[in-house]
């Protein structure tokens, strides 16, 4: 048998034998019966090619080579329980806080409702939240940067677990001056042309989910491409185009009190809100159950 075999409880058994010289204390102590420790002791002392104790029948002393290791061992069996010690600690960690990351279409117009319902639901939860474009989110969740991911499909997320939070239907809106206003049948969205839109630019999954719904293809010839969608509408307002908007983001107030419309369409596209997360992560459960339960209320 080999050094490599020696085991925690061995050295546990032997720092408490050296600390009280009696093997029923120790025994005792180490909530063990004595033969079971007398054994282990006998194991170590047989894998270490020494003798650790002198013991008769009235007395056990430790001998000078068990002396020589006693301090090590104890360093041993203390750096464990320190181990073990910041093991839980970091899982009570786990369980109290949760980051959060979110799209910019999602994260302004969810993040005060998700805050506040898991300061009702979840009173202990501390929550961080983090606003990342859908490929950023999603390497994120990757390295362990964030634990959970509120986002739109389709995206490319096959090697993580997913739970759906509701159906977001993709709304035209327009100018009210804008001839589309005052149409009085409802708008194909195949028959607009890219440059007749605001876009956001590269890397929002809302452009792509509007270049589906309006059946475009190839590189589009967008006369205005911008980075949020408050500068979207605030375009729009002045006539500059029109753009397809989440219904969240109107629900959420923000083309109230702009001189904007919605326009009936003859499609009724729509995005899959979803919340991710890693299919390994610890408390995937809770994430994707509890947790999601209380943000597909919302």
């Amino acid at each position: 048998m080999g050094m490599s075999s020696i085991t925690l409880r061995q050295l546990e058994y032997f720092c408490v034998l050296a600390e009280t010289l009696s093997f029923r204390t120790a025994a005792d102590q180490c909530a063990v019966s004595q033969p079971t420790l007398t054994s282990a002791i006998q194991v170590l002392e047989q894998q270490l090619g020494i003798a650790l104790f002198e013991r008769d029948r009235r007395s056990v002393l430790l001998t000078p080579e068990g002396r020589a290791l006693l301090a090590q061992s104890k360093q041993i069996v203390q750096l464990s329980q320190d181990l073990a010690t910041k093991a839980m600690s970091a899982a009570q960690v786990g369980r109290s806080q949760v980051v959060i990351g979110a799209i910019p279409t999602i994260a302004p117009f969810w993040v005060e409702s998700v805050l506040a319902v898991s300061a009702q639901k979840f009173a202990d939860l501390r929550i961080q939240f983090q606003e990342l474009q859908t490929h950023q989110l999603i390497q994120a969740l990757r390295e362990g940067r964030v634990d959970i991911g509120l986002l739109a499909l389709p995206a490319d997320i096959e090697e993580l677990a997913q739970r759906q939070l509701r159906a977001d239907r993709l709304k035209l809106v327009v100018s009210r001056q804008s001839a589309m206003a005052s149409s009085a049948t409802a708008v194909s969205l195949s028959t607009l042309q890219a440059n007749e839109m605001v876009w956001l630019e590269e890397g929002h999954c809302l452009r792509d989910h509007g270049i589906a719904a309006c059946s475009l293809e190839g590189a589009l010839p967008e006369a205005l491409s911008v980075n949020s969608l408050l500068t979207m509408v605030r375009l729009v307002a002045s006539g500059y185009g029109a753009a397809l908007l989440p219904q969240l983001a109107i629900d959420a107030g923000l083309i109230d009190n702009l001189p904007i419309t919605e326009v009936e369409t003859r499609e009724q596209p729509t995005r899959d809100l979803v919340a991710i997360c890693r299919q390994t992560h610890p408390n995937k459960r809770f994430l994707l159950g509890e947790f999601a339960d209380a943000l597909a209320a919302l």
